[in-house]
């Protein structure tokens, strides 16, 4: 694995680990799961988690050339099985083992389903949370080809380059 690929993967852990819990020391298997005993010891904060499939939206923000644009495309495809190499799947099937509230599985889906590039930087060269949520808004609102507004499944990542 690249170490980009894996800086994008430990981003990635992050922002879907985050959202009203933390991951600590803990064990909290689903009953169902038939999962390993141990796969990590992660315990439930009643935060969210990923409940169903997700539709994944990248937006480039900056400059990307085609080859840091293949490297972003290929993490997706990389969580599922059968993988593109390096993957990255066998790791990510980790998350079927642990549950909601509910007991129910936690769902290791995520579809790349939409890409937008802004090379423009039309929100400015340094995003805040507010610029953020323009950016996000500009690529679902954007003509001739806008992301789709999904606000059930979708999850939309702004990704900015350094110049």
């Amino acid at each position: 694995m690249t170490r980009r690929m894996a800086r994008f993967t430990s981003t990635v852990v992050d922002v879907i680990g985050k959202g009203g819990g933390n991951l600590n020391t803990g064990t909290n298997l689903a009953v169902n799961s038939g999962g390993s005993p141990d796969p990590g010891k992660l315990e439930y904060h009643m935060g969210p988690v990923l409940a169903s499939p997700l539709k994944l939206y990248i937006i480039c923000y900056g400059n990307w050339n085609q080859t840091h644009q293949n490297t972003i495309r290929d993490f997706p495809s990389s969580l599922s099985s059968p993988a593109i190499d390096p993957s990255v799947a066998e790791w990510w099937s980790t998350v079927r083992f642990y549950s909601d509230q509910t007991g129910s599985n936690v769902t290791d889906c995520i579809t790349l389903s939409g890409e937008f590039f802004d090379s423009k930087l039309s929100h400015g060269p340094r995003l805040n949370r507010l610029s953020m949520q323009a950016v996000i808004k500009s690529a679902v609102t954007s003509q001739p080809k806008p992301l789709p507004l999904d606000p059930r499944n979708g999850f939309y990542l702004v990704l900015t380059s350094s110049g």
